[in-house]
């Protein structure tokens, strides 16, 4: 595959409740965009199938970015605003 044109890093959150209490484990994932596809840690959407992307932020270190698909919206948690990905998704001829 050849080298993504943008990425973003997402932040993905997994409770666990134990006997010793919560636990919150954190991990990194990115999203990659390509000519033809945005791929992340457990899907791929085609460009075709992808109408926009935006995002909002909650607070200073902590937002969404959105996928809009004809398959409804995916939400995506991250730490800092993902100008470069977007502006990038919206220059490809595709749209």
């Amino acid at each position: 595959m050849h080298a993504p044109l943008a990425k973003c890093t997402y932040i993905q959150q997994e409770h666990l409740l134990s006997v010793e209490g919560k636990q919150i484990i954190t991990s990194a994932h990115r999203l990659c965009l390509y000519r033809h596809e945005i791929t992340s840690s457990i899907k791929t959407w085609r460009l075709q199938d992808v109408f926009d992307v935006s995002y909002w932020m909650v607070s200073e270190q902590l937002g969404f970015i959105y996928l809009h698909t004809i398959y409804g919206v995916t939400p995506f948690l991250i730490e800092e605003p993902p100008v470069s990905f977007i502006e990038t998704f919206k220059n490809l001829p595709h749209l």
